[in-house]
């Protein structure tokens, strides 16, 4: 008797241990405006919806604003319907609640994700191909590509749901003089720093990316002017009192901020591009190191 029950005991342990190797992974879009995109899978409950307060951020009009719950836990990876409008599925099926495994195909509206176990072939390679096409690779922020698709979405959404969305524009003062001070390698790291820094204050929702040599630019969804600005100054800030060591060297450096938000259902991209580069260089007329707003 004692036997069976060590047998049952170790069994269950066995499938926990299963369970838990399975938990965790990655959902990557795999239809949608955000092909590619990849969402990492942790541990408890991650919200999935258009809101962008959601874990999940799907910005997509067939999605709703809290459309369900991925759930990671010592049971394995499970999704969770919270009573969506169109719907949530698995492999095709639509489901209140299905445990998935990996490379099922999981869609919420007309969004399709694929979940991909961890530790795998599949996986790696969609990370890898995912980091070459979206991020720049001294910063690992997000590439100049990525992030006019992004805005071009993100300012469709604002327009369409009437929410704001700003930007913060901003490059590093006198980085020239840097480069020929220390050298290149240096000037690296100080770009290196900011993109740390960058991805330690952006939100999930938040699009931070690398614009130009030593340009850096941050969408801002949902946030308002007053929110955006105080966000910028509170990075300029920490950079400014955050110096980057370079071998014996020790390099402070300054960044001059333009900070818009959203006008007019006629404001593009471009336009507000525009408004926040003459913002950035309104900065730089006025001693540099400060932050202008409109």
């Amino acid at each position: 008797m004692a036997d069976e029950a060590q047998k049952t005991i170790l069994q269950e342990a066995v499938v926990a241990l299963e369970r838990q190797q399975r938990a965790g992974g990655t959902l990557v879009v795999m239809a949608g405006e955000v092909l590619g995109k990849q969402f990492p899978v942790g541990g408890g409950e991650m919200t999935v919806g258009r809101s962008s307060a959601c874990s999940i951020c799907l910005d997509h009009g067939s999605v709703s604003r809290s459309h369900a719950m991925v759930i990671c836990d010592e049971k394995g990876v499970r999704v969770r319907d919270c009573s969506s409008t169109n719907g949530s599925f698995v492999n095709d099926s639509k489901v209140v609640e299905a445990e998935v495994q990996g490379g099922d195909l999981i869609r919420f509206g007309s969004v399709v994700l694929k979940y991909l176990a961890p530790n795998t072939v599949e996986s790696t390679y969609h990370d890898q191909l995912y980091k070459l096409s979206t991020l720049d690779s001294l910063t690992q922020l997000y590439n100049r590509r990525y992030f006019m698709e992004a805005l071009t979405r993100e300012i469709a959404s604002a327009h369409r749901y009437g929410r704001p969305v700003c930007m913060v524009m901003f490059d590093v003062d006198l980085f020239k003089r840097c480069n020929d001070t220390y050298g290149h390698p240096a000037g690296d790291d100080v770009l290196r720093s900011i993109g740390q820094t960058l991805r330690e204050r952006a939100r999930s929702a938040d699009v931070p990316a690398r614009t130009g040599g030593e340009e850096f630019t941050v969408i801002l969804p949902d946030v308002p002017l007053q929110g955006a600005v105080q966000f910028a100054e509170n990075l300029r800030q920490k950079l400014e009192s955050t110096p980057v060591l370079h071998q014996t060297h020790t390099i402070h450096f300054t960044i001059s901020v333009g900070v818009v938000q959203l006008g007019g259902k006629d404001e593009g991209p471009l336009e507000l591009i525009r408004r926040a580069d003459d913002l950035l260089y309104e900065a730089k007329r006025r001693g540099r190191n400060n932050v202008v707003f409109d």
